[in-house]
């Protein structure tokens, strides 16, 4: 989900509301959020639905769970085109290892490995703005 109002040139305000077993299931979910849930509903806030690609370390796309690396360095704003994301990853070993391979290739401040469950709402609830 995209707020625009808050966007600018140099960075899009964005939510993450979840990763999805199908495209038909992230459209639903999507729609629903604009639909009913504060924040969402109120503002100029549009979706984009984003394939990832999924590393199957389990040889068994059977998970519930996902593992994605980030690396962003630290400035007064965050300009977007300096995050690194990475794949998703079946297995957090895999995603350590992978980790380890970035962290040798990109220097970046801060690193982090988060962890998704599939079908589950990230974004549990709305949002309010606060205009000075």
């Amino acid at each position: 989900m995209f707020d625009m109002e808050s966007s600018s040139d140099k960075h899009i305000k964005a939510f993450n509301i979840g990763f999805f077993s199908s495209h038909k299931n992230a459209e639903k979910t999507a729609k629903r959020y604009l639909a009913e849930v504060s924040g969402f509903k109120e503002y100029n806030v549009t979706y984009q639905i984003t394939e990832k690609c999924v590393i199957d370390c389990n040889d068994s796309l059977r998970t519930s769970e996902l593992f994605i690396i980030y690396g962003w360095n630290e400035y007064d704003e965050l300009i977007d085109n300096d995050v690194i994301q990475s794949d998703c990853y079946t297995n957090r070993q895999e995603a350590e290892h992978k980790l380890n391979e970035l962290k040798s290739r990109f220097s970046r401040d801060e690193w982090c490995i988060d962890r998704y469950r599939i079908d589950e709402y990230n974004w549990q609830e709305g949002f309010v703005k606060v205009f000075h």
